[in-house]
């Protein structure tokens, strides 16, 4: 099974000027941030660009803002052997049929999430990522829209106002 978290695939590489730990520090502060110990993940099938889509949209479908989305594809046994674990609970999206594809892990102690970082360093490294521009995500959400899978209601106004005039586009076909 592939795991998905959302990051800023730019805060992953190396930054000229600044150390190496103080690189990866500054990417934990921006992408790792936890409450309680809890981080929020996606389970994402084998990783296939089907399933990732629907992560992305049931992220998506919860943003205040329409931005893109780049998710992270982590190996859950490489996560489990780190000394993570983590339980199904239901995904902040208002897309009912994805919330059960959303798990909260424990990360405990700060080795862990020390750990996970340098695991979602190597997994960029290694392409092994998916990226949704500003459109895809909108053409996504328009999608959603026509199908019934998602209410114009269920999105924030901000959202909302981005994508009207292409689902009115959509809806005069």
């Amino acid at each position: 099974m592939i795991l998905a978290r959302r990051v800023a695939l730019a805060k992953w590489g190396m930054i000229e000027g600044i150390s190496d730990e103080e690189a990866l520090r500054l990417a934990m502060d921006a992408d790792l941030r936890v409450e309680n110990g809890q981080l929020s993940l996606w389970q994402c099938g084998d990783g296939g660009e089907p399933e990732c889509s629907e992560v992305a949209l049931a992220l998506a479908a919860a943003m205040n803002h329409l931005s893109g989305i780049q998710l992270v594809l982590l190996r859950e046994e490489r996560l489990q052997e780190l000394g993570m674990s983590w339980q199904p609970t239901k995904g902040r999206t208002p897309i009912v049929t994805l919330q059960d594809l959303h798990l909260t892990a424990q990360l405990g102690e700060a080795a862990i999430r020390r750990s996970l970082a340098l695991e979602i360093r190597r997994a960029v490294a290694d392409g092994r990522w998916r990226s949704y521009s500003r459109s895809a995500v909108k053409t996504m959400l328009v999608a959603a829209l026509s199908e019934g899978r998602l209410e114009s209601s269920d999105l924030s106004q901000s959202v909302w106002t981005r994508i009207r005039g292409s689902v009115l586009e959509e809806e005069s076909r």
